[in-house]
């Protein structure tokens, strides 16, 4: 529980620095609006709720080939589905077009953070029983 508790809050995390880094380079593009406080705590709502049920669904598709495909409709349902009411998302074509490349940066990112973080992850805990096992070998030598 607490290790899905942790990588819940680090995919809520990455999600939400990346949303806003992308957020803030198209508002200096001047293709989205300036971004305000309160939008700012709703995309947080949003990044929260994406991440809640991702980690709920984890588990389960963990290893099948439907945890992307599954995943990305949770973070779709979620940024539309949350974004239109919440008026952070206009239900504009132009603007759903920019909210996609917001959504693929976004997830392309996390998946990278996440994947590195795993990654190094196993590199410690393959440390950590190569070391177990040359004890054992050392200890068998004597």
């Amino acid at each position: 529980m607490k290790d899905i508790l942790k990588k819940t809050v680090l995919v809520e995390a990455n999600s939400f620095a990346i949303l806003i880094l992308c957020y803030s380079v198209f508002d200096k593009l001047g293709w989205v609006w300036p971004l305000s406080s309160t939008v700012a705590l709703k995309f947080f709502l949003i990044t929260t709720v994406i991440a809640i049920l991702i980690a709920l669904t984890m588990k389960r598709l963990e290893d099948t080939r439907w945890l992307v495909p599954v995943h990305i409709a949770i973070v779709l349902a979620c940024v539309f589905g949350l974004g239109i009411p919440l008026g952070v998302l206009p239900a504009d074509a132009g603007v759903a077009l920019i909210a996609l490349g917001i959504i693929v940066l976004t997830y392309a990112g996390s998946y990278f953070a996440a994947s590195v973080i795993e990654f190094k992850r196993n590199v410690a805990d393959s440390e950590k029983i190569n070391a177990m096992l040359n004890d054992t070998r050392s200890e068998e030598q004597k």
